[in-house]
């Protein structure tokens, strides 16, 4: 008789982080819509809306997962004994504000393509509200990206959590920079940001009722 071994399987971190990897290429989808541009009347332009909107879906989806990780999925995992998945799921979170940075800042040099030039799409944001208020938020989200390392979480400490508190205003600022464009879907942004913008508002009535129950013991939510 020949012995049999049983080979064991994946463990939980190894299958998270398998997931965060093909969520990351996910996330490249863009790239595909250059094969696309042949069959465009306005390639530029199309590229613009995808590459943006790209960006602001992956930015929603980094903000929405933060939330419901906050919410309960932390604990649950925690109770699951399925210790594995958080520090995949931080890398996951910190990767996707990048890439997400990254379809943003593509976006916007389109835009500048677009103008024409520096001169010529400076003249064009100090006379539109919508480019100022999409200015403020690509800086927020800039310190954002540039922070999101290991180097620069040491760095900074406790500071580093304060830090990256600007993705509530970054985020504030894009969803109305895209509600404020006049050929917007306005529907389908706006149920976006209000998913985001409810789960905050979850968020902040579950440290309210912490708060209440523990004085002073709960730290600020991230």
């Amino acid at each position: 008789m020949t012995s049999q071994h049983n080979s064991p399987g994946p463990t939980m971190a190894q299958l998270a982080s398998a997931i965060r990897v093909l969520l990351i290429l996910g996330m490249l989808y863009p790239l595909l819509t250059l094969l696309e541009l042949k069959s465009q009347a306005e390639p530029a332009k199309f590229l613009l809306h995808d590459w943006g909107q790209a960006g602001f879906l992956i930015l929603c989806g980094n903000l929405i997962a933060g939330s419901l990780w906050e919410l309960g999925l932390r604990r649950l995992t925690q109770a699951r004994g399925w210790n594995g998945i958080g520090p995949q799921f931080l890398k996951l979170r910190r990767h996707s504000g990048v890439i997400s940075f990254f379809w943003l800042t593509a976006h916007a040099m389109l835009l500048i393509v677009l103008e024409a030039g520096w001169i010529e799409a400076g003249q064009a944001l100090a006379q539109a509200l919508y480019l100022q208020l999409a200015l403020a938020g690509w800086l927020c989200l800039a310190t954002l990206a540039l922070s999101s390392n290991n180097l620069a979480q040491r760095r900074l400490g406790k500071s580093w959590r304060r830090l990256h508190r600007l993705s509530y205003p970054a985020f504030s600022l894009g969803l109305a920079h895209t509600l404020l464009i006049e050929k917007a879907d306005l529907l389908f942004f706006g149920t976006w940001g209000a998913a985001v913008v409810a789960l905050w508002i979850l968020r902040g009535i579950q440290f309210w009722v912490r708060l209440r129950r523990v004085p002073h013991a709960m730290p600020a939510p991230q």
